[in-house]
């Protein structure tokens, strides 16, 4: 058969050629080809034959290859779960309400942004730092020293009295290191409790504190924004 008059037509991607054939695979495609074109030429010759019954004719060997098997899901380890069941929230007398934020990450570092709301009808004053304590997954205080101070992930201010006028807030930053220099004093914080300021009840917040094995945190007073 003549193919002068056909043109080869080749497959293109973005950014990757096709692999050449090379070897005993080029030999094997063009052994199916031959097989093809027997197959093809023997069907064409029986068809004048009215008595001929059609049969399948098999055009090469069978792919004994199957598909994959889709794998089993991967075996996870068991979350621990807590042993603790946080205090419900408690209604403030000055009308605030308090938000943890998500845990942010940074080159080994987290941070988590504390936000104060005024959902009373007077504007509130704060001064200075919330207290801050961490309690572990059975609601154990893990004795974490508190920082009044700047940190790898937050400018501190600086305390000084802030007015909340209502529906107004203000913001403070825990943040922590999870570098571990000593794997027998690794903490692992599962709650923060924050006191937002004197004469407000302690709430309790769940956060996934890594604190590594140095067992610090640094807290920025109470601002309108965060330092840059």
């Amino acid at each position: 058969m003549s193919t002068s008059g056909e043109r080869p037509v080749r497959a293109r991607s973005k950014g990757t050629a096709k692999a050449p054939v090379h070897g005993s695979s080029r030999l094997r495609l063009l052994g199916l080809a031959g097989i093809a074109l027997v197959t093809l030429g023997a069907v064409g010759g029986c068809a004048s034959d009215d008595s001929a019954q059609p049969s399948a004719v098999a055009v090469g060997p069978a792919d004994e290859t199957s598909a994959p098997a889709t794998p089993p899901p991967p075996t996870l380890a068991p979350t621990l779960e807590p042993n603790f069941t946080p205090p419900e929230p408690v209604t403030s007398p000055f009308g605030l309400t308090v938000q943890v934020g998500p845990v942010e990450a940074a080159l080994g570092h987290r941070a988590s942004v504390v936000t104060l709301t005024n959902d009373g009808e007077q504007a509130v004053t704060v001064d200075g730092y919330p207290e801050v304590r961490i309690l572990d997954a059975d609601g154990q205080d893990l004795g974490v020293r508190t920082e009044h101070d700047s940190s790898y992930m937050a400018i501190d201010p600086g305390p000084a009295p802030v007015s909340i006028a209502p529906g107004e807030q203000v913001l403070s930053v825990i943040s922590w290191s999870a570098t571990v220099t000593d794997p027998d004093a690794i903490d692992r914080g599962a709650y923060v409790v924050v006191t937002t300021m004197p004469g407000e009840p302690q709430q309790t917040f769940p956060l996934d504190a890594d604190l590594g094995s140095a067992g610090e945190l640094s807290v920025t007073a109470w601002a309108t924004e965060l330092v840059e």
